[in-house]
């Protein structure tokens, strides 16, 4: 399988990328090349902001997973680009999309929280990152429709985790 990771060098997507080689696919990584440069040797780079994804312009590939996208603006510059040349998007979302975090019983379809009124869809802030990830999520339903997945993950921690050290 032809997959396109976006993101892939630190935290979990380190290691999709190595579970992704192991099971053979044949993976590209789009990134800013500076978070572990020499890291996957053997796969083939695209180097580029999400703010200004041009390299992502040709290409065709089975599925994107997405592990990089927080601002609004930035994903749907990269979905525009890729809407028909993947069979699958997926985004790596978050359970801080819920509007309650403690409710009993929660499912998939518990409500989210909403967009903040007059919020810029090109800057993050830590108060947007719940509100931004729902807005992505949306907005990729709505390129993709049914050819999209968002994973909405907990607390991720562990080897290669910057927020909680190196466990590995």
């Amino acid at each position: 399988m032809k997959l396109l990771v976006l993101g892939g060098t630190k935290n979990l997507g380190r290691h999709v990328v190595e579970a992704a080689l192991r099971d053979g696919h044949d993976v590209t990584l789009f990134n800013r090349g500076r978070t572990n440069p020499s890291l996957f040797p053997a796969v083939r780079r695209l180097t580029g902001e999400r703010a200004d994804p041009g390299v992502l312009a040709t290409g065709e590939w089975d599925g994107v997973i997405d592990m990089s996208g927080f601002l609004v603006h930035d994903v749907r510059l990269s979905a525009s680009l890729l809407r028909d040349r993947c069979a699958h998007y997926t985004y790596m979302s978050s359970i801080a999309v819920y509007a309650s975090k403690a409710a009993p019983g929660m499912t998939e379809s518990a409500p989210l929280l909403a967009w903040p009124s007059g919020a810029p869809e090109d800057h993050f802030t830590m108060d947007l990152y719940g509100p931004s990830k729902v807005r992505c999520e949306s907005l990729l339903a709505g390129v993709f429709g049914p050819r999209t997945s968002a994973v909405r993950s907990g607390s991720v921690v562990g080897p290669y985790n910057p927020d909680f050290g190196n466990w590995g």
